[in-house]
């Protein structure tokens, strides 16, 4: 099963897909996992970290090897990545929707399977046992959730983007890419109000990549500005009512 170990990260195959680990993915959840100050409860954060983010790639890759399209998977400092080879498949709109929503459904799915498992059973006393299972929900249906939101380059942001192509009947990333700063922006903002720095940090990454893209595009279209407006006023109700319900307001 496992391949090989060294300078490159770990490497190994599962269920026929090459799988990568960096290095630097142990590091940053380690670094994410230093709040518990408990040794035994930061290497549990890890490896809930670790099998919830190799399984939401296998989703991906899963449903893109269903269309014909093979790939292998990369953990790294982001998170994951499926890496597709060269294919003459050419997905639809919709095959491209599916194969960005396997991954944060897998999630959903185990976080529900969890949580159906602990109501039938009860949940146990032990601290650590409990501590796996907030973790499992918090990982699976809280970044799994986020996940979702239309920002680039997370599913979310590439639903939104195919999404918009099958609607218009061809390819313009301008849209997506403008939902994509203003939903940024927007995420940044409420990270900071409810102390989720590190979530802060990255949307200030996906916003500055999705704002320099975009320039790339040209200029704004009209048709899209109507589209925007909604978009914004949209993120606008989502912040209020968490700093609404923060109490920020």
């Amino acid at each position: 099963m496992f391949d090989s170990f060294g300078t490159g990260g770990l490497r190994f195959h599962l269920f026929g897909f090459p799988v990568r680990v960096d290095p630097s993915f142990w590091i940053v959840a380690v670094l994410l996992g230093l709040g518990l100050q408990d040794p035994a409860a930061v290497a549990i954060w890890v490896a809930v970290v670790f099998v919830s983010i190799l399984a939401h790639e296998l989703g991906h890759a899963f449903m893109g090897r269903a269309f014909g399209i093979y790939g292998d998977i990369e953990l790294y400092s982001m998170g994951g990545v499926t890496k597709w080879f060269a294919s003459r498949a050419v997905l639809r709109p919709t095959q491209q929707i599916a194969i960005s929503l396997a991954g944060p459904c897998t999630g959903l799915a185990i976080g529900a399977g969890v949580w159906a498992a602990f109501e039938a059973r009860g949940w146990p006393d032990v601290y650590y046992w409990r501590l796996t299972i907030f973790e499992l929900l918090w990982v699976n249906f809280g970044w799994g959730l986020l996940n979702l939101l239309p920002i680039l380059p997370l599913d979310g942001g590439h639903v939104c983007q195919s999404a918009i192509h099958w609607i218009r009947g061809y390819r313009d990333d301008g849209l997506p890419l403008l939902i994509s700063v203003v939903f940024g922006a927007a995420a940044g903002v409420a990270a900071l109000l409810v102390g989720m720095f590190w979530g802060a940090l990255l949307a200030l990454w996906f916003t500055i990549g999705s704002g320099a893209a975009l320039r790339q595009q040209g200029p704004l279209r009209l048709r899209d500005v109507p589209w925007a407006l909604l978009a914004a006023l949209v993120a606008g109700a989502g912040l209020l009512a968490l700093m609404r319900f923060t109490g920020r307001i």
